[in-house]
């Protein structure tokens, strides 16, 4: 039993340097904007009322079809809770960019270099994680000022909105 007791505490004292080896020097969180709540709650009461609508009027719905409506609810509920934030974190050690359970870590060993960029609709295709026609990666909350992250380890660039570039790049090392 002591053995267990010593191993646990060990275990937790490695871990609670690591934490402190590894300190957030910024963390920016960015939320989603209204409209996109306001396209899945309109998405869901269409569906919803789909359903309504049917077992009134037509045929009864057959069983599957109220899975899948259910299903189709359900997961709109999960990606609009998954892409509701976006957070920024620089520690000692990395850049984290993280999109709800997606993440993007960059070590900071590996930037080459951090440049402002201009996000649009017509280059990143959407908001939320996308693959832009700037070649690559864009992890965006909405379009305007962003940052182009530049690796050396010849890993492919990822782009990010936000709110203080600047901060970013001072933090980063690039002014």
């Amino acid at each position: 039993m002591a053995n267990i007791r010593f191993a646990g505490a060990l275990v937790f004292a490695i871990i609670k340097e690591n934490n402190l080896m590894n300190q957030v020097e910024y963390e920016e969180i960015q939320k989603a904007p209204i409209w996109t709540y306001l396209i899945a709650v309109i998405i869901v009461g269409i569906l919803i009322f789909v359903m309504a609508i049917s077992t009134t009027y037509a045929e009864p719905i057959p069983g599957y079809l109220w899975w899948f409506f259910i299903a189709i609810i359900v997961l709109m509920i999960l990606v609009v809770a998954n892409f509701s934030r976006m957070k920024i974190a620089i520690t000692t050690h990395e850049l984290d960019i993280s999109y709800g359970i997606f993440h993007h870590r960059v070590p900071r060993s590996a930037i080459k270099s951090v440049s402002d960029i201009n996000l649009t609709f017509r280059n990143t295709g959407g908001i939320g994680i996308r693959l832009s026609s700037l070649g690559f990666t864009v992890y965006n909350t909405r379009w305007g000022q962003g940052l182009q992250v530049d690796r050396s380890d010849g890993a492919k660039s990822v782009g990010f909105s936000a709110d203080n570039p600047e901060q970013i790049k001072n933090v980063l090392g690039f002014k």
